[in-house]
């Protein structure tokens, strides 16, 4: 084999180990291959300096790389991107927060779930069960942090996750709220949503009351004939809580964006509702024998039945199921009331 023919097999096996140890960022967004172009262009530029006789050969190019460095070396200058804080970068560490967050709240609200559902139930919890959840956050806690520091370590930032296009989408909303004046998250630069949309909060609350209204006075006489009269009391009280809900939802539309303390009362508020309609909801799952379905045939018009034992256990199931995302609802209901604190600095 030629000089030059092993110089250029020196070379290529040199870059070839720096690919490798290049961050996945790079290679994501096709960046490396420029990165080995200028990498190239300086092997043989310092192998021609290093050559005595002017002419490039296996001792001027091995000269050349070991001045350069080592893959490693060369890949760590480009891993070392985001603004150190502690193992996770600052750019990184909203998200990282945001995320240890996300995975508590929905752990808790399990856990909680199950905790209700065997006090309603009447079994007692095991000392055990009350340890898990400790264990279970202490593991994610780790993985995610564990997550996040490799990220750190590799140079990611969050704009290496969304395309240029979502880039560019996002520098125009900051720019555009930044012209009306509106708040931006000074951790990520983005601009704040809004708290409450009153567009959303308004007409919804107002069509909960109707409906509220019409389970409370039931003024369908034909229809209340049909059902089940202990379903029809269960009817009542689910509109009681539901013009309660309703009304505060409409409240919430009223006051705005902008008066945070009122909205972080008003979601306490809801979230305490929906923890006491876990009561009536375990009186829907206790009862299917009272649960009525309604149905219409050509020969005598609207006609009823009581739903039959052997779709009992679905049935309860489903308010299982129902129960579930109640305390889910609520325990977010707390957090977004604390998260809300963030923005009494911003208006």
């Amino acid at each position: 084999m030629s000089e030059e023919k092993r110089a250029k097999g020196i070379v290529k096996d040199y870059l070839k180990q720096v690919k490798e140890k290049l961050p996945e960022w790079m290679k994501e967004k096709k960046e490396h291959k420029d990165v080995l172009i200028e990498l190239e262009g300086h092997i043989w530029d310092k192998a021609e300096e290093f050559s005595e006789e002017g002419t490039i050969n296996e001792q001027s190019v091995r000269l050349a790389i070991a001045h350069l460095g080592t893959p490693k070396e060369i890949a760590r200058q480009y891993k070392q991107r985001g603004t150190p804080k502690v193992y996770i970068t600052e750019e990184l560490w909203p998200y990282y927060k945001q995320a240890l967050k996300f995975a508590s709240v929905i752990l808790i609200a399990i856990y909680v779930f199950f905790v209700v559902l065997n006090i309603i139930l009447g079994r007692p919890m095991q000392a055990f069960e009350f340890f898990n959840i400790f264990t279970t956050l202490l593991a994610v806690f780790a993985i995610i942090t564990l997550i996040f520091t490799g990220l750190s370590m590799e140079g990611y930032l969050p704009e290496d996750f969304t395309s240029s296009t979502t880039q560019e989408k996002r520098r125009k909303k900051r720019e555009k709220a930044l012209q009306k004046g509106l708040p931006v998250d000074p951790s990520t630069g983005e601009p704040i949503k809004p708290i409450v949309k009153r567009e959303d909060k308004i007409p919804g609350g107002i069509i909960g009351i109707i409906f509220a209204v019409l389970f409370i006075t039931q003024p369908f006489l034909e229809i209340n004939a049909l059902l089940h009269p202990e379903f029809l009391s269960l009817l009542r009280l689910a509109g009681i809580f539901m013009l309660i809900d309703s009304s505060i939802t409409l409240t919430r539309g009223i006051l705005g964006p902008k008066e945070i303390t009122a909205q972080q009362i008003t979601l306490i508020a809801m979230a305490i509702l929906k923890f006491a309609s876990l009561w009536l909801f375990f009186l829907f799952l206790s009862n299917p024998e009272i649960f009525t379905i309604i149905y219409w045939t050509e020969e005598t018009g609207l006609e009823s039945v009581l739903l039959g034992e052997q779709y009992y256990d679905a049935y309860q199931n489903i308010w299982i199921l129902i129960m579930f995302i109640q305390v889910i609802s609520a325990i977010y209901d707390i957090f977004k009331a604390g998260k809300f604190e963030k923005y009494k600095d911003l208006f």
